[in-house]
């Protein structure tokens, strides 16, 4: 844990939590995205539907993506009785939803020639920097939410089967997110 620690210098702690807040943002916005067109206007009416980090990030996801470079979007209240098509529709948005937040940044690596040539000249090392962070975030970010745990993306094809108690939606669920991804780091993502 002392390790982690001293990773975080002030150049780090600005590029991963604003490439974190970027890619929270941006798959929140996609969630409930998806879940709208698969007939759950949920998200939609909770302020879900929008690109405005604080919509859909919390302390834990913050820190999450700031000291363990993974990150989840707060935990949204998505029922998977209201999608057409029951559990198969949420694998399908809850798969649509990370294809395109892992999409957005390996297009923003794309186009890297073209904002590299648009970036002043004082600019140009804290932009790269800032565009391979942005997508470090987005890969990591989609691969951690494949995971059908706690308030992570993929969790929402399992919610509806698990007792009552266990579905929170919260923080305390958003920080056991965080412990997990602490320990990830610790042990996988050195």
């Amino acid at each position: 844990m002392i390790s982690l620690l001293y990773e975080l210098t002030p150049v780090r702690i600005v590029l991963d939590g604003s490439a974190g807040i970027v890619v929270i943002a941006l798959h929140g916005f996609f969630l409930a995205l998806a879940a709208r067109v698969m007939g759950d206007a949920g998200p939609t009416h909770d302020g879900r539907l929008t690109l405005n980090p604080i919509a859909h990030i919390d302390i834990f996801s913050l820190a999450g993506v700031v000291i363990a470079q993974l990150g989840w979007v707060r935990p949204m209240d998505i029922r998977s009785r209201e999608l057409k098509g029951g559990i198969a529709r949420v694998i399908v948005m809850v798969l649509l939803a990370l294809a395109a937040t892992w999409s957005i940044g390996r297009a923003a690596m794309a186009a890297r020639g073209l904002l590299i040539s648009l970036t002043p000249p004082d600019l140009l090392q804290m932009t790269e920097s800032w565009l391979f962070a942005f997508t470090r975030m987005s890969d990591r970010f989609a691969l951690f939410n494949l995971l059908p745990i706690l308030a992570l993306t993929a969790s929402h094809a399992v919610r509806e089967y698990l007792p009552e108690r266990l579905r929170g939606t919260g923080l305390i669920v958003s920080g056991l997110t965080l412990v997990l991804a602490l320990m990830l780091k610790l042990l996988v993502w050195r």
